[in-house]
């Protein structure tokens, strides 16, 4: 917590000058490669680094993290393939992206071992190197930046800073969690890593998708924005996504974690309890995301307009129009952990073809009917926000299946393991 409070903070004291070297245009061309990234890296590992903490051998965990480490280079390497192909960065207006398909590959392959990493710190219980890493990553991407911003380099100062803060942020984890003692604590073998991925395999196999839409559903407006209506425009929205993730990535992802912890133990010690749980969570987020949503809406505009130049003006009616999916998403993330908990896959693939599918509606409206790139957003953001709701309800549904699945004859509510996630 103390590190995602500290990187936030640097990101709000360092956006404004950065938006003094860098134009609206090299912005937008980071975002598309931001976007190109994150769609990639999300599934990198195969999913695989989230069955890390389960093993309860650490020798079979660390055959876990060798896979999925292995498993990020793949992808890296068929990511350049891929970019070298097809003309990506043409398709969103970014032809510079076409030169540098190597360094996307990078991002991908730092980016993919920093999740792993982190997966293996949650293992471990290393918060302290957790929190260290993404400060470090962080810190490392901006002044990155900002020194190759008044060097004048362009969007490279851009794409360049994005790769040596992730090598920065993997580099801090692999000195604070392994160090020189990695050779005589582990044994390495590909038995071993054959036989934890065939003990995985539905990780791969039904994960990854889910996973992948999630990641399409949040990029897609990026590359719709780009491609329609130019970089300038993508870039004019990074920063107002940028300043909207601040108090989403604080409130929302704390109380995300606080309400897994506490329904993994609600479920094994008062799993009648669950339901209430359910509600006084998302009813604390709806008060709390509404208040935020409020301030965001009545003064954001004049922040933008005090802290900015006019070059980026239109970033205050963004961030209004972006408010309302901010509240949503504060309000509905918490809940969904539903899904993982309760080991209600099918729920969560349902959720999240829904969500997408909400977001292609709003894509094909907005360029059919939205000739302005505000109304065309207002029209994401509200379809996106009904995408989200609907996710929620599936949460809802998960939960009253779990509990209906687990309710023993006497009428209380049993663990039943016989819908186990891993094969034995």
């Amino acid at each position: 917590m103390a590190g995602t409070t500290v990187s936030n903070l640097f990101i709000v004291l360092t956006t404004p000058l950065l938006t003094m070297l860098y134009t609206p245009e090299e912005f937008g061309v980071l975002s598309v490669y931001l976007s190109l990234v994150y769609s990639v890296s999300v599934i990198a590992s195969l999913e695989y680094d989230q069955a890390i903490p389960i093993p309860t051998d650490r020798q079979e965990a660390f055959h876990v993290f060798l896979l999925s480490l292995l498993s990020v280079v793949c992808v890296a390497m068929i990511t350049v393939l891929m970019g070298t192909l097809l003309p990506i960065g043409t398709w969103f207006q970014s032809p510079q992206l076409d030169e540098w398909v190597w360094l996307l590959g990078m991002s991908v392959l730092f980016l993919g071992w920093y999740q792993v990493f982190n997966s293996w710190a949650v293992r471990e219980e290393g918060y302290a190197s957790m929190s260290r890493s993404k400060v470090n990553m962080n810190t490392g991407q901006m002044v990155s930046q900002i020194g190759l911003g008044f060097i004048g380099v362009g969007y490279i100062g851009l794409l360049v800073g994005e790769v040596i803060g992730r090598v920065m942020g993997c580099f801090t984890f692999w000195r604070r969690l392994f160090g020189k003692g990695i050779r005589t604590q582990f044994s390495m073998s590909l038995s071993g890593m054959w036989k934890v991925m065939i003990r995985f395999r539905k990780f791969p196999l039904m994960v990854t998708w889910p996973s992948l839409m999630n990641s399409l559903s949040g990029q897609i407006p990026t590359f719709f924005l780009a491609a329609v209506f130019g970089v300038e425009v993508a870039g004019v929205y990074l920063i107002a996504q940028k300043l909207l993730n601040i108090p989403e990535g604080l409130i929302a992802f704390s109380v995300s974690q606080v309400y897994l912890s506490e329904l993994a133990i609600h479920m094994k010690e008062y799993p009648l309890s669950i339901p209430t749980l359910f509600f006084k969570t998302l009813q604390k987020m709806i008060l709390l995301g509404g208040a935020i949503t409020f301030l965001i809406v009545i003064f954001g505009p004049a922040i933008i307009s005090l802290l900015f130049d006019e070059a980026w003006g239109e970033a205050g009616g963004f961030l209004r129009v972006l408010a309302i999916l901010t509240f949503f998403r504060m309000a509905i993330k918490p809940i969904l952990g539903n899904f993982y908990v309760l080991e209600e896959q099918t729920l969560l693939i349902v959720g999240e073809v829904v969500h997408t599918f909400c977001i292609a509606v709003s894509l094909v409206v907005a360029y059919t009917i939205m000739k302005e790139p505000l109304n065309a957003l207002l029209c994401m953001s509200l379809l996106a926000s009904l995408g989200i709701v609907l996710q929620g309800c599936c949460s809802y549904l998960a939960m009253k299946r779990w509990l209906k699945r687990n309710r023993s004859l006497e009428g209380g509510v049993i663990y039943d393991q016989s819908h186990s996630f891993v094969e034995s």
